[in-house]
């Protein structure tokens, strides 16, 4: 009872992925493409607190879990021929603060995307192992991966925005590890984002943990005091509250206001907070 369950493919086209799973705990068993009246491989049972995900990359299985006390996750390999936990075989290790959210592979290339100081973050991988950042220009902003994409692709399509850039499709070239628009963003040719700026403070709290704060002001426009703030902030449930575009908060900010997003613990922007 209480469970979920969700069917897909892996990037690769390997397996059909049955993923059942709660809030606690997961459950993979993989069926062959080649074979689909197979009986369906059981990669591990399911144990309370243990939360996984199957796909494959580069000859092997690939395995996103939280196994081992890595709350912010970590990435595995296995073969399909030895699939369970006991034979996981590191290849990303868990690090403190640094929140693996998803992983999306290519044929020649295996991308990473990462919470860290509550922004997320893509990371490029080769067969090899070597890693590159993609740079990301603005102090704060979301990033959106559309699923189901060309496992043969030299590049990977995402979408960009921040408090002031509308929702664009950009394309990530996997050689490189470097970004650039895809085509016009989805906005009015009147609206000019680089009357705006955002940016990106620390504050404590009580306890002295460091909260991220996200604003968003009229370029040049003081930050001393002397203007209306609007403060929004949430932190509950795992639900983060992304530095997203809002054309309410530039109507605020064009009244002269700030507008800041709070990123408070309790949302998964920092899920070891």
């Amino acid at each position: 009872p209480a469970f979920f369950i969700a069917l897909r493919t892996t990037a690769a086209g390997g397996y059909v992925v049955i993923k059942m799973f709660n809030g606690d705990m997961s459950e993979v068993r993989l069926v062959p493409m080649d074979t689909p009246t197979a009986t369906p491989l059981l990669v591990e049972p399911r144990t309370d607190g243990l939360r996984y995900d199957i796909d494959e990359w580069n000859g092997q299985l690939l395995v996103l879990t939280d196994a081992d006390g890595a709350i912010d996750f970590k990435l595995m390999t296995a073969s399909a021929a030895a699939a369970g936990r006991a034979h996981w075989k590191p290849l990303v290790a868990h690090k403190e603060g640094r929140f693996i959210t998803a992983v999306h592979p290519f044929a020649g290339y295996l991308v990473r995307e990462e919470m860290r100081d509550a922004l997320p973050r893509l990371v490029v991988m080769a067969p090899d192992g070597t890693e590159r950042e993609v740079a990301i220009e603005e102090a704060a902003y979301t990033i959106g991966v559309p699923p189901k994409q060309d496992w043969n692709a030299p590049a990977m399509a995402f979408h960009y925005q921040s408090p002031r850039s509308p929702r664009a499709l950009f394309t990530l070239d996997l050689a490189s590890a470097t970004c650039a628009p895809a085509g016009p963003p989805v906005a009015s040719k009147a609206y000019d984002r680089e009357r705006y700026e955002v940016r990106r403070f620390s504050t404590k709290a009580d306890d002295g943990a460091l909260v991220p704060v996200t604003v968003l002001m009229r370029k040049g426009q003081k930050l001393d005091g002397s203007a209306p703030l609007f403060l929004y902030g949430y932190g509950s449930y795992g639900a983060t509250i992304d530095a997203e575009f809002s054309p309410s908060a530039i109507a605020l900010v064009e009244q002269g206001w700030i507008h800041a997003i709070a990123h408070v613990r309790g949302g998964a922007e920092r899920s070891t907070e």
